[in-house]
């Protein structure tokens, strides 16, 4: 049995097959062939394929000062010892800031090895000062908090700060 469909001019169900509805004579809606319906899908993920080669392209989102200022913010030396009775890390921090921005509160991470190479602590301290544009800064004496009585090499770095 063939599928019905209906005349746009009088609304009459006439078959899907039929050239002309016998109702009003007014031509039958053609069928889209597959080929049409192919053709059509091709330009459709062509244009998109398209429209978003050229929006990544053409057009940057621009950078906050922080992330201008992310790989120009530097620690550029670090020696640290103890204190307290060999319990308190206490560090001494070259800072660079080759950026074009004064940063503030500075926070350093420094990861604690023993000999063996296994990282056995770490360390987070906010420095709260400020490194001037183009400007470095030594900082002595800083404490970085308690450290493990078996950690033989430390390693820091800046992992946050504040424009």
């Amino acid at each position: 049995m063939a599928s019905l469909i209906k005349c746009k001019a009088c609304g009459t169900e006439i078959s899907k097959n039929a050239k002309i509805c016998p109702q009003c004579g007014e031509p039958a809606p053609k069928k889209t062939s597959l080929a049409t319906w192919l053709v059509l899908g091709i330009f459709i993920i062509g244009g998109i394929g398209m429209s978003n080669k050229s929006s990544s392209g053409s057009s940057s989102v621009p950078l906050t000062p922080k992330e201008e200022a992310q790989n120009q913010v530097t620690l550029e030396d670090f020696n640290w010892g103890t204190s307290g009775f060999g319990s308190v890390m206490m560090a001494d921090f070259k800072i660079k800031n080759d950026s074009k921005y004064l940063v503030k509160d500075i926070e350093i991470t420094c990861k604690d090895y023993a000999k063996s190479g296994t990282e056995i602590d770490s360390n987070k301290r906010v420095i709260y000062d400020s490194v001037e544009a183009g400007k470095s800064k030594k900082i002595k004496k800083f404490n970085m908090g308690f450290i493990d009585s078996q950690v033989n090499q430390s390693n820091c770095k800046i992992t946050d700060f504040q424009i």
